[in-house]
């Protein structure tokens, strides 16, 4: 496989993940008017990614590092949903 082909491969799988967070976007923000547990929750999303990694040959802390990311954005975008909403 020449370096162009892994790099389109790579460039579909970018395509997909950004398509998911956008499927994740509306659920996170449904989520923040249940919200009790966040602690709890992200305690509980480590383990199971740090799990995940491992069952992929990923390196947890690779793993928990983008969704680490990932959820304080989230956490960024339903502060300022809530905001609006007020």
């Amino acid at each position: 496989m020449s370096l162009e082909e892994v790099r389109r491969e790579i460039d579909v799988i970018d395509a997909q993940i950004v398509a998911l967070l956008g499927q994740r976007q509306p659920l996170v923000l449904q989520a923040a008017q249940f919200k009790r547990d966040a602690p709890k929750r992200r305690a509980e999303m480590a383990a199971r990614l740090t799990e995940l990694a491992e069952e992929h040959g990923l390196a947890p802390k690779l793993v928990l590092s983008v969704f680490d990311t990932m959820v304080d954005e989230f956490i960024e975008i339903q502060r300022q949903h809530h905001a609006v909403g007020q």
